[in-house]
């Protein structure tokens, strides 16, 4: 709901009533001294395949794998991309709101 609130995107469990398909591939989490990097990278689809976007992160994080770093600045760069009027901003910024 929040992404709803915060970009242009609807969110549907129906691939029938979807205008595009978000697929999201996340790659071996690397632990490393005291933080832990996962790299996620997004591809936006037509329903029938077409290429829209994508964009791929690497999150980094303390105590867990970096994934949800990782997931939220793409969406904020898909939302840049995709929303007109949206304001990109750091993944940080608003994180607990």
């Amino acid at each position: 709901q929040r992404l709803e609130h915060r970009t242009c995107f609807h969110l549907t469990d129906n691939k029938a009533e979807a205008d595009a398909i978000l697929k999201v591939d996340q790659g071996a989490t690397r632990p490393e001294t005291g933080v832990s990097k996962t790299n996620v990278g997004m591809t936006l689809a037509t329903p029938d395949g077409g290429f829209l976007w994508e964009g791929s992160h690497t999150g980094v994080e303390f105590s867990h794998s970096g994934v949800d770093d990782a997931v939220r600045h793409d969406l904020f760069h898909l939302a840049g991309d995709a929303c007109p009027g949206y304001k990109r901003q750091s993944p940080m910024q608003n994180k607990d709101k």
